[in-house]
């Protein structure tokens, strides 16, 4: 029987880690406001405007553009655009903390499950990303809430068509939520045995699977339907399998675990200690049970060996289920030893949490705005560009999104594409948000020798065509040597020259300073000194960053 001071303090524990819950939780707003948007969220922002203008045709991954629309309407800055759709993943991180918690409540304490939470929100990736603009979240959403419906309470026909549209839904965010499905279908056929009929779980597994299969279909059909061109959805299938399964290294897996592992050493310790834990209860008959089903929320862990872009954004897609491991260390720490030592350990994680936001906050979204601000101030009518990152996700960019994955399929290809780009979609700027490019710091060979750079061809017409303006932004431009007698035009535009001398174009001297209307095409020219001829826009008043606009993750 616990002695009167337990009894006092049990109650105190739970209040403590609501308290670091609500912590961790302001945290995390406070990420949501200032740290820098990735990458991957301006992509998906640029899917929404691409489906506004009819452009999207992919419609796999891409559901998300009728629940996320509206944030076209809240600024002219894609920065605050995105901060405005984080906001609604944070709350759709409390509703997939919620049923993280019931799951774990059905395996482990009240307290232990609050445990969870702590430890799943306070994870360094999963608080860096579980908020982000992107299809995982929705999806691991959905997954839990089906993983909540069939681990908690008695299993049902009308529990499993939940569970089954649920899963469907999932689906229809993102495709890798099949990677939660071995854990529903264990669970499902766990609970069913639990009250003796393997032939009923059999069926409800089958019927989960079914209704998922007809709400995917459903929710891809009418978002189809929305579509003025649709890409086939199984060359897509076809291009993701290769690019992202069966990887032929586990590079990507190494570098990201292995700073995982660094960053979050507590959490990891917590994790394998709650796994051992786990691994007792599978001998004992009276918890065998729940040991087996926690074992099943590990099973997602296993797509690491199939799924190539473990990258720190797929960390709080894929551990929400795993992480409950970690409510069978709460509950053995207490026992083990006490409720003192338990809330301690909390608190040090929570303490790691905050470490972690002290290091983010240094990666202000602020560069990002301001250089956005630059871009349509300068560009008002919206003009198309080039860029790596779909960054200025308003406008229509040209070329291929500079990821991993995109720059794979590149230079598979091995064609050179932008002579052919920029005669066609005349892009008025180049923002060089990425390696790719930075024209200035690097000739063609160089690009081209490098696994996934430009093809020397590219880079060279691009560092012939665009001149550094303003920090990340470059304007079309040519430079002009003495020893040029013609230049060729392939963006139409007005010019401005930067010389010390005038220079002769086709048989009109022009001015330093002076301007010119230039069409595509080709141009005589005589000149006494280097110079340059440059699009003719507004020069920003704002100082130009010299620090990239994208961190790493």
């Amino acid at each position: 029987m616990p002695s009167q001071t337990a009894q006092n303090f049990l109650p105190k524990v739970q209040t403590a880690l609501i308290l670091m819950l609500l912590a961790v939780a302001i945290m995390r707003l406070v990420m949501v406001f200032v740290h820098e948007a990735n990458w991957d969220e301006y992509l998906n922002l640029s899917m929404i405007y691409d489906h506004q203008r009819g452009e999207l045709r992919e419609i796999l991954q891409t559901g998300f553009v009728h629940i996320f629309g509206w944030v076209t309407w809240v600024s002219g800055n894609e920065a605050d655009q995105i901060i405005a759709a984080r906001l609604v993943y944070f709350g759709v991180g409390i509703l997939t903390s919620a049923a993280i918690w019931k799951t774990a409540r059905a395996l482990v304490s009240t307290e232990g499950a609050f445990f969870v939470i702590l430890c799943y929100w306070g994870f360094s990736y999963n608080f860096v990303h579980g908020v982000s603009l992107r299809t995982d979240p929705l999806a691991a959403s959905a997954m839990m809430c089906a993983l909540c419906l069939v681990i908690s309470g008695n299993p049902s026909t009308r529990r499993a068509l939940a569970a089954g549209v649920l899963v469907g839904l999932a689906g229809f965010f993102t495709i890798k939520a099949i990677f939660y499905v071995p854990a529903l279908a264990a669970i499902t056929l766990i609970r069913w045995a639990k009250v003796g009929s393997m032939v009923k779980g059999a069926g409800t597994t089958l019927l989960i699977g079914i209704v998922a299969l007809l709400s995917f279909v459903g929710l891809s059909f009418g978002h189809a339907m929305t579509f003025h061109n649709v890409a086939s959805p199984f060359e897509f299938l076809g291009r993701t399998a290769d690019s992202t399964l069966a990887p032929q290294n586990y590079m990507i897996l190494i570098q990201y675990l292995r700073d995982a592992f660094m960053q979050n050493l507590v959490f990891v310790a917590l994790w394998l200690f709650g796994f051992f834990g786990l691994v007792i209860r599978l001998r004992d008959p009276v918890s065998r049970t729940e040991g087996l089903l926690g074992l099943a929320l590990v099973t997602p862990l296993l797509s690491a060996f199939v799924y190539r872009d473990t990258y720190p954004y797929y960390y709080p897609f894929i551990l929400a289920p795993v992480m409950v491991i970690v409510g069978f260390a709460w509950d053995d720490l207490r026992r083990r030893y006490s409720a003192k030592i338990a809330v301690t350990v909390a608190a040090v994680a929570c303490l790691c949490t905050l470490v972690v936001t002290i290091e983010y906050v240094q990666k202000p979204i602020d560069r990002q705005r301001t250089t956005l601000d630059v871009i349509h101030r300068i560009f008002p009518d919206e003009p198309s560009y080039i860029d790596g990152r779909s960054m200025v996700s308003s406008f229509s960019k040209r070329g291929p999104f500079m990821s991993t994955w995109g720059m794979t399929d590149y230079r598979r290809d091995g064609r050179p594409i932008m002579a052919e780009l920029i005669e066609r979609h005349q892009p008025q700027f180049l923002l060089a948000n990425t390696w790719h490019l930075q024209l200035d710091r690097m000739s063609p060979a160089q690009s081209e020798s490098r696994a996934l750079g430009l093809l020397s061809a590219d880079m060279a017409l691009l560092q012939d065509n665009y001149t550094r303006f303003w920090g990340p932004l470059y304007l079309p431009g040519k430079t002009i040597e003495v020893e040029d007698d013609s230049i060729n035009i392939l963006i139409s535009g007005t010019y401005r020259l930067i010389a010390e001398a005038p220079v002769v174009i086709d048989g009109n001297s022009l001015r330093p300073n002076g301007v010119i209307q230039l069409d595509a095409t080709e141009y005589s020219v005589a000149a006494t000194t280097s110079s340059q001829l440059i699009f003719d826009v507004e020069r920003p008043s704002e100082p130009s960053s010299e620090d990239g606009l994208f961190s790493s993750f």
